[in-house]
Parts: structure tokens; C-alpha cells; sequence
């Protein structure tokens, strides 16, 4: 099992003609990048309603599943979201497999949660703040997928 298992939607179509092309832009390497924008018919995990996708120009992929909804009106699914991240990779990086009191009186005082899953790839990323929202990453991906 793995991150692809929580997502309903079919990366390995994307991007396709019901993205939006946001532009192509330089990376800190030089190399070409284009991002993506896809508004999803229904939300990812119970908690993303949009996907960004960057494109390469070697073909590997980024997914960042976005939203922008209040707390603690998501806490019940960031809760549930970081526990699965648990089952399917163990610990983050902070050593933590839940989502503790600390962390929610971080985030109530405007701080920001960040949880980094698999050292090895794909990595994943999850963020909330009060000013970004939720962020979900997932990278660097096979371009085949």
C-alpha cells in the first residue's frame, strides 16, 4: 500500500484538457517547468478540492492536492489523513503517527503543521496553516504514472 491508495482520481491521466495551464516558469536549476490547475469533481480524501500538477521538462511529476477550508471544521479529516499516512509509511519525520494536542494548539495560535512521510519516493508532504490552507505534495513521481 501506498499514498496512490487514498486517491481516488486517475493520476497517470494527467494532466488532460480539463486542467488549466498556469504557465511554464524556470526552476531553481534552469530547466523548464509547467504547472497545472484542476478544479476535482469531488474532494480527494474529504478534504481537496483542487490539484496543482508541475511538469518537468524530464517528465517527473509533483501532485499538490490543496484547499483552503477552516479550522478545526477539518480537523476530524486532517486527523483521519495523517493517521493513514502512518498506517502506510510509520512515522513522519517528527516521530509522530497522530495528530497530538500540541499540534492543534499550534495551528490554533497560528502556527504551522508539517509532516514529512518517506525518506525514500515518493516523498510526501502535509501542511496546514490559517493562512495557506492544507497541502498535500507528492514527489518526485514516475512520469509514467
Amino acid at each position: 500500500m501506498n499514498i496512490f491508495n487514498l486517491i481516488k482520481i486517475d493520476l497517470s491521466k494527467l494532466p488532460n484538457a480539463k486542467c488549466v495551464n498556469m504557465g511554464t516558469e524556470k526552476n531553481s536549476s534552469g530547466g523548464n517547468l509547467t504547472k497545472y490547475q484542476l478544479l476535482l469533481d469531488e474532494k480527494e480524501m474529504d478534504l481537496f478540492e483542487t490539484l496543482e500538477i508541475i511538469v518537468f521538462e524530464t517528465g517527473e511529476k509533483r501532485y499538490i492536492f490543496k484547499d483552503f477550508d477552516q479550522f478545526p471544521e477539518i480537523l476530524n479529516g486532517l486527523d483521519l489523513l495523517v493517521m493513514q499516512l502512518w498506517s502506510i509509511y510509520g512515522e513522519d519525520i517528527h516521530k509522530k503517527g497522530i495528530l497530538a494536542k500540541d499540534d492543534i494548539e499550534l495551528i490554533e495560535i497560528g502556527g504551522v503543521l508539517l509532516r514529512t512521510f518517506n525518506v525514500k519516493y515518493p516523498q510526501v508532504y502535509l501542511s496546514y496553516s490559517l493562512r495557506s490552507g492544507i497541502k498535500l505534495a507528492i514527489f518526485p513521481v514516475d512520469p509514467h504514472l
